[in-house]
């Protein structure tokens, strides 16, 4: 059983989604999830150094990586991807110490309930469970913003980009306009000030 976590980083807000998969088209599926939970798309989305998004990296130089083409197909359009510095606390900490708090106050208390029941843990009945237990902790204060994750969720999701599924954004080709994102090579921009340019500005520059 694989967890996929996406944390909004102001918020603290999690989505949590449990799968029998990490293939590629898996993995986008939870992104898409975790979109519409949230009800936007986060401008840009902070990863870790795993293989669905990133090959290797430094593979043309420092800080031009080889990127996973499927994944940069999938984010281009949406979202912004960046990744983690190896071995660099305070880039994966927000994900690592919940990941470490979904085992300790979500999973091992439900595995502990079903002790002798009978019932296997799967990620059907993971998720069944998941969603309540997520509104709940939205609902704490939070160690360090000392705010309830819900209070601030409020105010960030108004800074969320608008979740249009492209299946929608691709049926009616007419309604293009001059600042749709070009079709473009952008495996050779890796920081974050290239993307921005162009993901987010639609500007081409030969690669």
């Amino acid at each position: 059983i694989y967890g996929f976590v996406m944390i909004l980083s102001y918020s603290r807000a999690p989505f949590i989604y449990f799968t029998d998969s990490i293939k590629q088209e898996v993995w986008q599926e939870c992104h898409k999830k975790a979109f519409a939970y949230f009800g936007g798309v986060p401008k840009t989305i902070l990863y870790d150094n795993l293989k669905s998004a990133i090959i290797q990296r430094d593979k043309y130089g420092k800080d031009k990586h080889g990127f996973n083409g499927e994944f940069l197909d999938f984010a281009k359009g949406w979202f912004v991807p960046k990744f983690c510095k190896p071995y660099r606390a305070q880039t994966e900490g927000k994900v690592e110490k919940l990941n470490r708090y979904i085992k300790e106050n979500f999973y091992i208390p439900l595995r502990a309930s079903l002790k002798g029941s009978g019932i296997a843990i799967t990620p059907e009945l993971l998720n069944s469970h998941i969603f309540g237990w997520i509104a709940k902790t939205n609902e704490r204060v939070h160690a360090t913003t000392k705010e309830r994750q819900s209070k601030r969720f409020d105010i960030e999701r108004k800074y969320l980009l608008p979740y249009i599924p492209k299946e929608v954004k691709n049926k009616d080709k007419k309604e293009e306009t001059a600042n749709k994102i070009p079709d473009i090579d952008i495996s050779y921009y890796t920081k974050l000030s290239d993307y921005e340019k162009e993901l987010l500005e639609g500007v081409c520059h030969a690669s």
